[in-house]
């Protein structure tokens, strides 16, 4: 018997077990579940094709786009990735091509979700002086378009605002596959932004409509990322989980998981890989970033037969999507450089309008005449006073060391008396208050350091450093400072827009000076692909170290892999042994912690 015939064989006994199990059971979604095995059996061999026509849902700009990134990205992940897309779309519009927003609607569409930093913020980080500017991807807003077809589709098509037990009974869902996510409230910005980034890569990884809860005030200060529809839902329509019965535990699908890979264990033919849950909470118990079998491949694979995901998170879990292999091809050819949630936060997270005009207020005031930022970062607990004062300390050796600042003089100043420090309050006082500084010198060299604290203490001690020592070269020094809120406020939108219009500020800077352990820096720095200046906590040698990476901390991840189903090789190993761009946090972050390794 040849090869060809014993394949054939093989497919046909795989065939005839599957007909006999599905005549034997009773349970319909089984019978189903099995005949869809039966008929991927019979196509051992053959080609994997589209069941839409080529060019439908996908715009001919974008199309030429990713066949530019053929020659330079691995081709095969970007094409299954933008396939996987469009076959979404295709059954979620009942087997027809998705009609392109018409201008009117598209149109009508950007002016009831204004977003000016969508086309602003780009030019914003073009035109700093001291930094490179990050390459836009173009596979990555190929693909983002795919995506957005999908997400305009299903909440266009489906009527969302039903009750959760209609929604549990009757498939309202038209073929689409949802993840809602809910970044943690009680949580700083910093830690809201990561986790909405890790869902959004997720979603689109997974071909998941990505919503967030209507109540979620990230999504009230940020702009809509979708053309065309929203990523908000009303919770109250769908019962967020914790109380409701509509969603499965953590727990329940981990153990339908076991039990649907019994059979496999014990190397019969076919495993029962049928997965009977309409919908899954799948966070740990905690309810800080998703369950540690939330990363295998196994459980990601049968995930595909659950409609309605649920994740909340205030953390930052990314970087462990790129152990599951079928989302590192993806991710790999994406983005070459890894740094991928530089292209997220930039692309997809963008600040409102009203924090964008906060932003604008700053910069321009100061629009030709500066000729360097320092953006300096400071997250410290002031009742350890001594080493709050360390910490100051710190921070102006790393930045005199490393030539971020003007060395200070020996002289005493004579400058004008009103560019003394005052204790702002409020961003328009420290506008006014920057701004008569400005007007009253004719320096050319000009340093403006923006400084991002709960309290004001840096910034009176720097100011007062060069008002009393001004540098011997005659550059002048300006310190702002926006807010000095003294204790984190949270669950606040006005905190949250004033918090989101210093990330931005700090992004925008030439070089950026950061605490350890503060995902507001680990965001501020993605934002701008910045490597950081991280000041040293271990060592009394050096005022700062510079990061190896623009990505931030993924803080609490499970330090081994424990995947009962995948490769038996890589059971039990440190999660930084798999991949090599997957490395401990930096010293001094937490310990423990994970992040990607990002070129620049």
């Amino acid at each position: 018997m040849g090869a060809k015939e014993l394949v054939i064989l093989l497919v046909c006994s795989t065939v005839l077990v599957c007909i006999v199990l599905v005549h034997n059971t009773k349970d319909d979604d089984l019978q189903a579940h099995f005949q869809e095995f039966a008929k991927e059996a019979m196509q051992v061999g053959a080609p994997v094709t589209s069941a839409v026509p080529p060019g439908v849902l996908i715009s001919e700009t974008a199309a030429s786009e990713v066949q530019q990134t053929d020659s330079v990205l691995p081709a095969d992940a970007l094409k299954d990735l933008t396939r996987k897309l469009r076959e979404a779309a295709f059954r979620a519009n009942g087997g027809k091509p998705v009609d392109p927003l018409t201008e009117t609607v598209r149109n009508e569409w950007h002016k009831n979700n204004p977003c000016m930093s969508r086309e602003k913020l780009p030019l914003r980080y073009a035109a700093r002086k001291f930094v490179k500017d990050l390459n836009v991807s173009a596979a990555w807003d190929a693909v983002f378009r795919e995506y957005e077809i999908l997400h305009r589709t299903c909440t266009t098509k489906v009527q969302l605002n039903i009750s959760h037990s209609d929604l549990h009974q009757r498939d309202t869902t038209s073929g689409c596959d949802y993840l809602v996510c809910e970044p943690t409230a009680m949580s700083g910005l910093g830690n809201r932004i990561l986790a909405a980034a890790s869902c959004m890569i997720y979603a689109v990884l997974t071909q998941r409509v990505l919503l967030l809860p209507s109540s979620s005030l990230l999504a009230e200060v940020m702009c809509e990322p979708f053309e065309g529809s929203s990523w908000k839902v009303n919770e109250a329509s769908i019962d967020i989980p914790v109380l409701s019965k509509f969603w499965a535990s953590t727990d329940q699908f981990l153990s339908a998981v076991d039990s649907s890979m019994g059979s496999l264990l014990k190397d019969t033919l076919i495993p029962n890989r049928a997965i009977k849950l309409h919908a899954t909470d799948f966070t740990a118990q905690l309810r800080f970033h998703p369950d540690k079998r939330f990363f295998c491949g196994t459980e990601q694979n049968l995930l595909r037969g659950v409609t309605w995901l649920y994740l909340t998170s205030n953390q930052y879990f990314l970087p462990k999507l790129f152990l599951i292999p079928k989302f590192r091809t993806a991710l790999e050819a994406l983005f070459p450089t890894r740094m991928v949630l530089t292209h997220m936060l930039r692309y997809s997270i963008l600040p409102g309008d009203v924090v964008w005009q906060r932003v604008e207020q700053v910069h321009e005031m100061q629009p030709d005449r500066t000729d360097r930022r320092l953006g300096v970062q400071i997250r410290t607990n002031r009742q350890f006073q001594e080493l709050h004062l360390a910490l100051e300390a710190r921070i102006k050796q790393c930045a005199l060391d490393n030539e971020l600042l003007p060395q200070l003089g020996l002289a005493a100043s004579d400058l004008n008396k009103s560019s003394q420090s005052t204790n702002h309050s409020s961003t328009e006082e420290s506008i006014a208050a920057v701004q008569s500084v400005i007007e009253s010198s004719d320096n050319v060299n000009r340093t403006t350091v923006f400084i991002a604290s709960l309290y004001n203490d840096f910034e009176l001690s720097l100011r007062s450093d060069y008002l009393r020592n001004p540098p011997a070269n005659g550059e002048n020094v300006t310190v702002v400072q926006l807010s000095n809120r003294l204790e984190q406020t949270l669950n606040s939108r006005e905190e949250d827009e004033q918090a989101l219009t210093e990330i931005i500020l700090l992004s925008l800077c030439d070089d950026i000076i950061v605490t350890p352990s503060s995902t507001f820096g680990g965001v501020a720095k993605a934002y701008g692909a910045l490597l950081p200046w991280v000041i040293e906590t271990q060592s009394n040698d050096v005022g700062c170290v510079r990061g190896p990476t623009v990505d931030a901390c993924y803080g609490v991840p499970a330090r081994y892999l424990s995947c009962l189903y995948d490769d038996p090789e890589l059971r039990g190993r440190p999660v930084v042994d798999v991949l090599p761009y997957l490395k401990d946090c930096f010293p001094g972050e937490i310990v423990g912690g994970i992040q990607v390794m990002t070129l620049q």
